[in-house]
């Protein structure tokens, strides 16, 4: 019991520790299932997955950390050489718009730490 509320304190503690955002960032792509990597973001600044379109291409995506005021608003991109509108849209928590995970995987990890946490508990 006494392992599992340490596990808890710490977990806790270093959630609350750590300021900056992390969010998932890519390029702009023209595939969805780009996977991008984790980065740290600054104050004031959210998660987004961005689409944009431009007329006679291919719609594009884009993923990172933008600042909060410019969430839901058009910005433009570039793209190979191609200028697209992007509109954004923003998520308020860590990693909150994440890369494609294959089939399930997270929510198994998810899953069986909280089995694990709940085990050390009793």
């Amino acid at each position: 019991m006494i392992l599992g509320c340490l596990l808890l304190l710490v977990m806790a503690l270093s959630h609350g520790m750590t300021a900056d955002k992390i969010c998932i960032f890519c390029e702009p792509t023209g595939s969805s299932n780009s996977p991008g990597f984790p980065k740290t973001g600054g104050d004031h600044k959210e998660c987004f997955v961005g689409q944009g379109m431009a007329p006679g291409f291919c719609p594009v995506i884009n993923r990172g950390c933008m600042q909060s005021n410019l969430c839901g608003r058009e910005l433009s991109v570039t793209y190979k050489g191609v200028t697209y509108r992007l509109i954004s849209t923003c998520c308020y928590g860590q990693v909150c718009i994440r890369a494609p995970t294959p089939s399930g995987r997270l929510i198994v990890w998810a899953t069986i730490g909280l089995v694990l946490g709940v085990l050390l508990l009793h």
